[in-house]
């Protein structure tokens, strides 16, 4: 077998081209073929001695096909040992000549695969301005406003038989015998057609859209098949009649009842519901509640700092640092990507441009972030990861105020049966213990500073 290595223009994509003659591959398949022959059975022939033309016959070419590849990626492993840790990715086959593969007179098969490598980043001792890391600064009214989400976010409909309270009305849309109930706004109907409705109850009117309900005629149909494939999608007497009537601005329909939208009371016992149990077991009254909540949106808001102090420092030195990349191969990886996923439309060139950059972002991504693990020897095992979620679900579910080495190795125990179980995602985890001693090594360093942040400015 003859092997061809060959660097690209770019510097970091070479080629690697096997050819090989036909009595290597011959020599290989009838090695395998007099292996597995003692399994084959034919009429008239002992086991295991069937002759070796028959036997070809009965497997036919694919075997070959089978057993050459088996050399070439034999082949490939050892070609790309002295590689391992630099590869950009897997190898991509970007040209295979096998057309001439036979078990009689067959020629020579020539296969060559893409290859990407990554550069070693060199990165500089010190950086002349530390990137900010915000301390996020929960302000009074931060806290109003969430909680006035949440309320809102937590209300509920009641119903109501004061027309004038009504905020919303539910009608009935009578197509023949089947009625298709629609929510509408107060707004969205003519205070004329609302008395009428009230007047004469479950008896159904004629109203006309755009005239009697002050509504868009598509948005409102548009509403009425949402409803429908919601909640009535296996009803196929409803979806005719709906494509039947659908545009139509005559229609028939009856009040259901009116409603009113209560937003969540903001007591003691719903605040508590908002705090994380170690929190609501504590709490003494409402503005210790809010000051608790201010406290648990801080927490939550931590890593938020963490990722944006991050994404700031690798888009520096993005800038500063020039960073080769295999370009052939990653726009050989993003047009066979848009190819598998293209359901054999065809992919433009436009296409692959984007996806080629969108992996040279994320290649260079991956490149920083490990010239900085290797910079300040940041190392990361599985019992990290078990112990940042033993603490974060004691946080968020321990009753204690301090914790003791026992509990938390309750915690550790829970935290691996949650893996485990699929409860908590062990990958989103690593990333989270990954962030938390990158920018903890930052801090040290003096390459990040923390720098005390208003709520409403980081947030924007």
């Amino acid at each position: 077998m003859e092997k061809q290595e060959s660097v690209l223009a770019d510097g970091y994509s070479c080629e690697v081209k096997f050819i090989i003659p036909p009595e290597d591959y011959l020599e290989k398949a009838n090695e395998e073929l007099r292996k597995i022959r003692r399994k084959i059975r034919i009429p008239g022939f002992r086991p295991g001695h069937v002759p070796l033309h028959l036997a070809r016959k009965l497997v036919g070419e694919q075997f070959l096909y089978d057993t050459l590849w088996k050399i070439v990626e034999n082949e490939l492993r050892e070609t790309l040992k002295d590689k391992e840790g630099s590869l950009a990715g897997d190898p991509l086959v970007r040209e295979a000549k096998i057309s001439d593969i036979r078990w009689e007179k067959g020629g020579p098969a020539e296969i060559i695969f893409l290859i990407g490598t990554k550069p070693e980043i060199q990165l500089p001792e010190s950086l002349d301005n530390p990137i900010m890391l915000p301390d996020v600064e929960i302000s009074d009214q931060y806290v109003e406003d969430f909680l006035n989400r949440y309320a809102y976010e937590h209300g509920t409909y009641e119903d109501v038989d004061n027309p004038e309270e009504a905020q919303y009305f539910i009608l009935n849309l009578l197509l023949n015998d089947k009625r298709v109930p629609f929510v509408v706004e107060r707004n969205q109907l003519t205070e004329d057609l609302i008395q009428k409705l009230i007047t004469q109850s479950e008896q159904p009117i004629e109203v006309k859209l755009g005239e009697d309900i002050l509504v868009d005629v598509e948005q409102f149909w548009n509403n009425v098949l949402q409803y429908v494939n919601q909640y009535a999608s296996e009803d196929r007497e409803l979806r005719r009649l709906i494509n039947q009537y659908e545009g139509s601005t005559d229609l028939n329909v009856s009040l259901s009842k009116m409603q009113v939208f209560k937003p969540m009371e903001l007591n003691l016992e719903n605040l508590k519901r908002i705090l994380i149990p170690r929190y609501a077991e504590k709490v003494k009254d409402e503005q210790d509640a809010k000051q608790l909540i201010k406290e648990q949106l801080k927490y939550d808001l931590i890593h938020a700092a963490y990722r944006r102090a991050l994404t700031e420092l690798l888009d520096k030195l993005r800038r500063e640092l020039e960073i080769p990349v295999p370009e052939e191969y990653l726009k050989a990886l993003a047009q066979r990507k848009l190819k598998e996923s293209s359901e054999g439309r065809e992919v433009t060139e436009e296409e692959v441009e984007v996806e080629a950059d969108r992996l040279k972002d994320r290649l260079i991504t991956d490149l920083l972030i490990g010239a900085l693990l290797k910079k300040f020897g940041i190392k990361i095992n599985s019992q990290d990861v078990i112990d940042a979620l033993a603490k974060h679900l004691y946080y968020k579910i321990g009753l204690s105020e301090e914790s003791t080495d026992e509990e938390l190795e309750e915690y550790k125990e829970l935290a691996f049966r949650a893996i485990e179980a699929g409860l908590e995602r062990e990958d989103l985890w690593y990333e989270r213990v990954l962030l938390d001693k990158i920018v903890k090594a930052l801090l040290e360093a003096g390459w990040v500073e923390r720098k005390s942040v208003p709520v409403e400015e980081f947030i924007k």
